[in-house]
């Protein structure tokens, strides 16, 4: 078995832009034995912590042996459910550090700071299997709010005759969007977090005689739905399935949509119905500080 540090020896820091690529390595190496596959290019790690998350770095902690990063919690601050939150968009410990409470230390340390921040609380989404890590935000005080679900999918799409239905190219985030579908949606992809993310993502909407009527927003590079709606008279038209044909067809890799409130009965019977089949669950945990 490895030597590692004792408790005592491990320090901790804010990080900062200079440490990107130790952020990299230790992510890489925490999550090498994870359930969901988390192998990223430094490229595709950057735009994830950078763009996706658009991480702040006074919010964000390491847990160093030595010069090693071998621990970490990356953070963000947003409105989410009408309410300023911190978000936890990552927290790892590479194998062999782990056990020494070096997360429960982490947020001992950060708490105070984020809560001077204005965030009314900490969320963050973690697999319903993993047990252990469930049982640590439990000790610091996280509580369960909701359950996700996630899905991939598995074949192609037929697309489906639509009279009069263009779908076209956007480059913005319509306010309108909003009022389309009654898809809720995690932190990550709201409306105000997918704004720092607007690069990386394509947004087809669909139109019927001059008015928009349904929209997808996605990651090509990823396969990685963000939002879709129909607005609800225009639903059972084949104009929701066209849409993620549209993304299956521009998309270089197979389509995945996570974090599905799992009472969203409509938009997961919908996936069900397109070829999209279960992959993974998810619980939502909150930290008040108010």
């Amino acid at each position: 078995m490895p030597l590692v540090a004792v408790p005592e020896s491990y320090h901790y820091y804010l990080l900062q832009q200079k440490h990107m690529p130790q952020m990299h390595r230790s992510f890489t190496e925490a999550f090498e034995d994870y359930a969901v596959n988390f192998e990223l290019s430094y490229h595709q790690f950057a735009n994830r912590l950078l763009r996706k998350l658009n991480i702040e770095f006074d919010y964000s902690m390491g847990a160093f042996s030595g010069d090693k990063l071998v621990g970490f919690l990356f953070h963000t601050i947003n409105t989410y459910d009408r309410k300023m939150m911190a978000y936890n968009g990552g927290t790892g410990i590479i194998p062999g550090h782990r056990g020494y409470g070096l997360t429960k230390k982490m947020y001992e340390i950060l708490i105070p700071s984020i809560a001077t921040s204005g965030a009314q609380a900490i969320v963050l989404e973690v697999l319903k299997t993993n047990k252990i890590a469930i049982k640590t935000y439990r000790q610091i005080g996280f509580e369960k709010i909701r359950i996700f679900e996630s899905f991939r999918l598995i074949n192609e799409v037929e697309m489906k005759e639509t009279r009069d239905l263009s779908i076209l190219k956007s480059v913005d985030l319509k306010a309108e969007y909003e009022t389309f579908g009654n898809q809720s949606v995690s932190f990550g992809d709201t409306f105000d977090q997918l704004q720092y993310n607007l690069e990386n993502e394509r947004i087809l909407e669909a139109w019927i005689s001059n008015e928009p009527v349904g929209y997808i927003i996605f990651q090509p590079s990823l396969g990685r739905i963000s939002q879709f709606a129909v607005q609800k008279q225009f639903r059972r038209k084949g104009i929701g399935t066209n849409l993620i044909r549209e993304a299956q067809n521009e998309s270089l890799k197979p389509l995945t949509v996570i974090n599905v409130h799992k009472r969203d009965h409509e938009t997961i019977k919908f996936l069900g119905a397109t070829g999209f089949i279960h992959s993974l669950t998810q619980l939502e945990m909150q930290l008040p500080l108010t």
